[in-house]
């Protein structure tokens, strides 16, 4: 999987990125997954869409619904993403996320 984190700047640089990355696969038993910045998750999802390259959000939060500024609830993502990284540890460090937090999203992410 590639986490791009923060990269590229825009969408179209993303859409770019991810049919560069389609171009690249390796035929077979391989998985490929990219995880884009939220921002570019939807135009990457239809750019990838029908040529088995997973998309994944870089993070999920625990409630589905709620005053949660920049959250994104799992309920956000489909048909959008496959999934969530969780427990990343750049979120662990710079956000807080505790081992309690990381259990409450993995939850809520496989629900």
């Amino acid at each position: 999987m590639g986490n791009w984190k923060m990269n590229p700047s825009t969408i179209a640089e993303a859409v770019a990125l991810s049919r560069a990355v389609v171009s690249a696969a390796p035929a077979g038993e391989t998985t490929v997954a990219v995880a884009p910045p939220a921002v570019a998750l939807a135009a990457v999802a239809d750019a990838v869409r029908g040529t088995g390259v997973l998309v994944y959000a870089q993070d999920v939060h625990w409630e589905d619904k709620g005053a949660y500024t920049g959250g994104i609830a799992a309920s956000m993502l489909a048909g959008i993403a496959v999934g969530s990284i969780v427990g990343h540890s750049e979120v662990r460090r710079d956000l807080g996320d505790d081992d309690t937090r990381v259990a409450r999203k993995l939850a809520r992410a496989i629900a």
